[in-house]
């Protein structure tokens, strides 16, 4: 067996209706190119369109930028 055979796999139903399980780094390409229409998370199947998804849009954080801002301690 190669290195990556037992990677985790994402379950996916194409436009057509068949599906797939892909690897990862696929989703978000089959999502921007609007050739899937469901992908199964841990918590269940979410439908692209309707149910929300990490980074494709939503209410834009409004807070102060606290990420590298000088004041948390560095390990290095």
């Amino acid at each position: 067996m190669g290195l990556f055979s037992s990677s985790p796999k994402i379950k996916v139903v194409y436009k057509n209706g068949s599906r797939d399980k892909i690897v990862p780094g696929l989703l978000s390409a089959l999502i921007d190119a609007r050739e899937i229409v469901q992908f199964q998370r841990s918590d269940g199947w979410i439908t692209v369109g309707l149910d929300p998804i990490r980074g494709m849009g939503g209410t834009p954080y409004l807070g102060d930028e606290r990420r590298n801002d000088g004041t948390t301690a560095h390990l290095f």
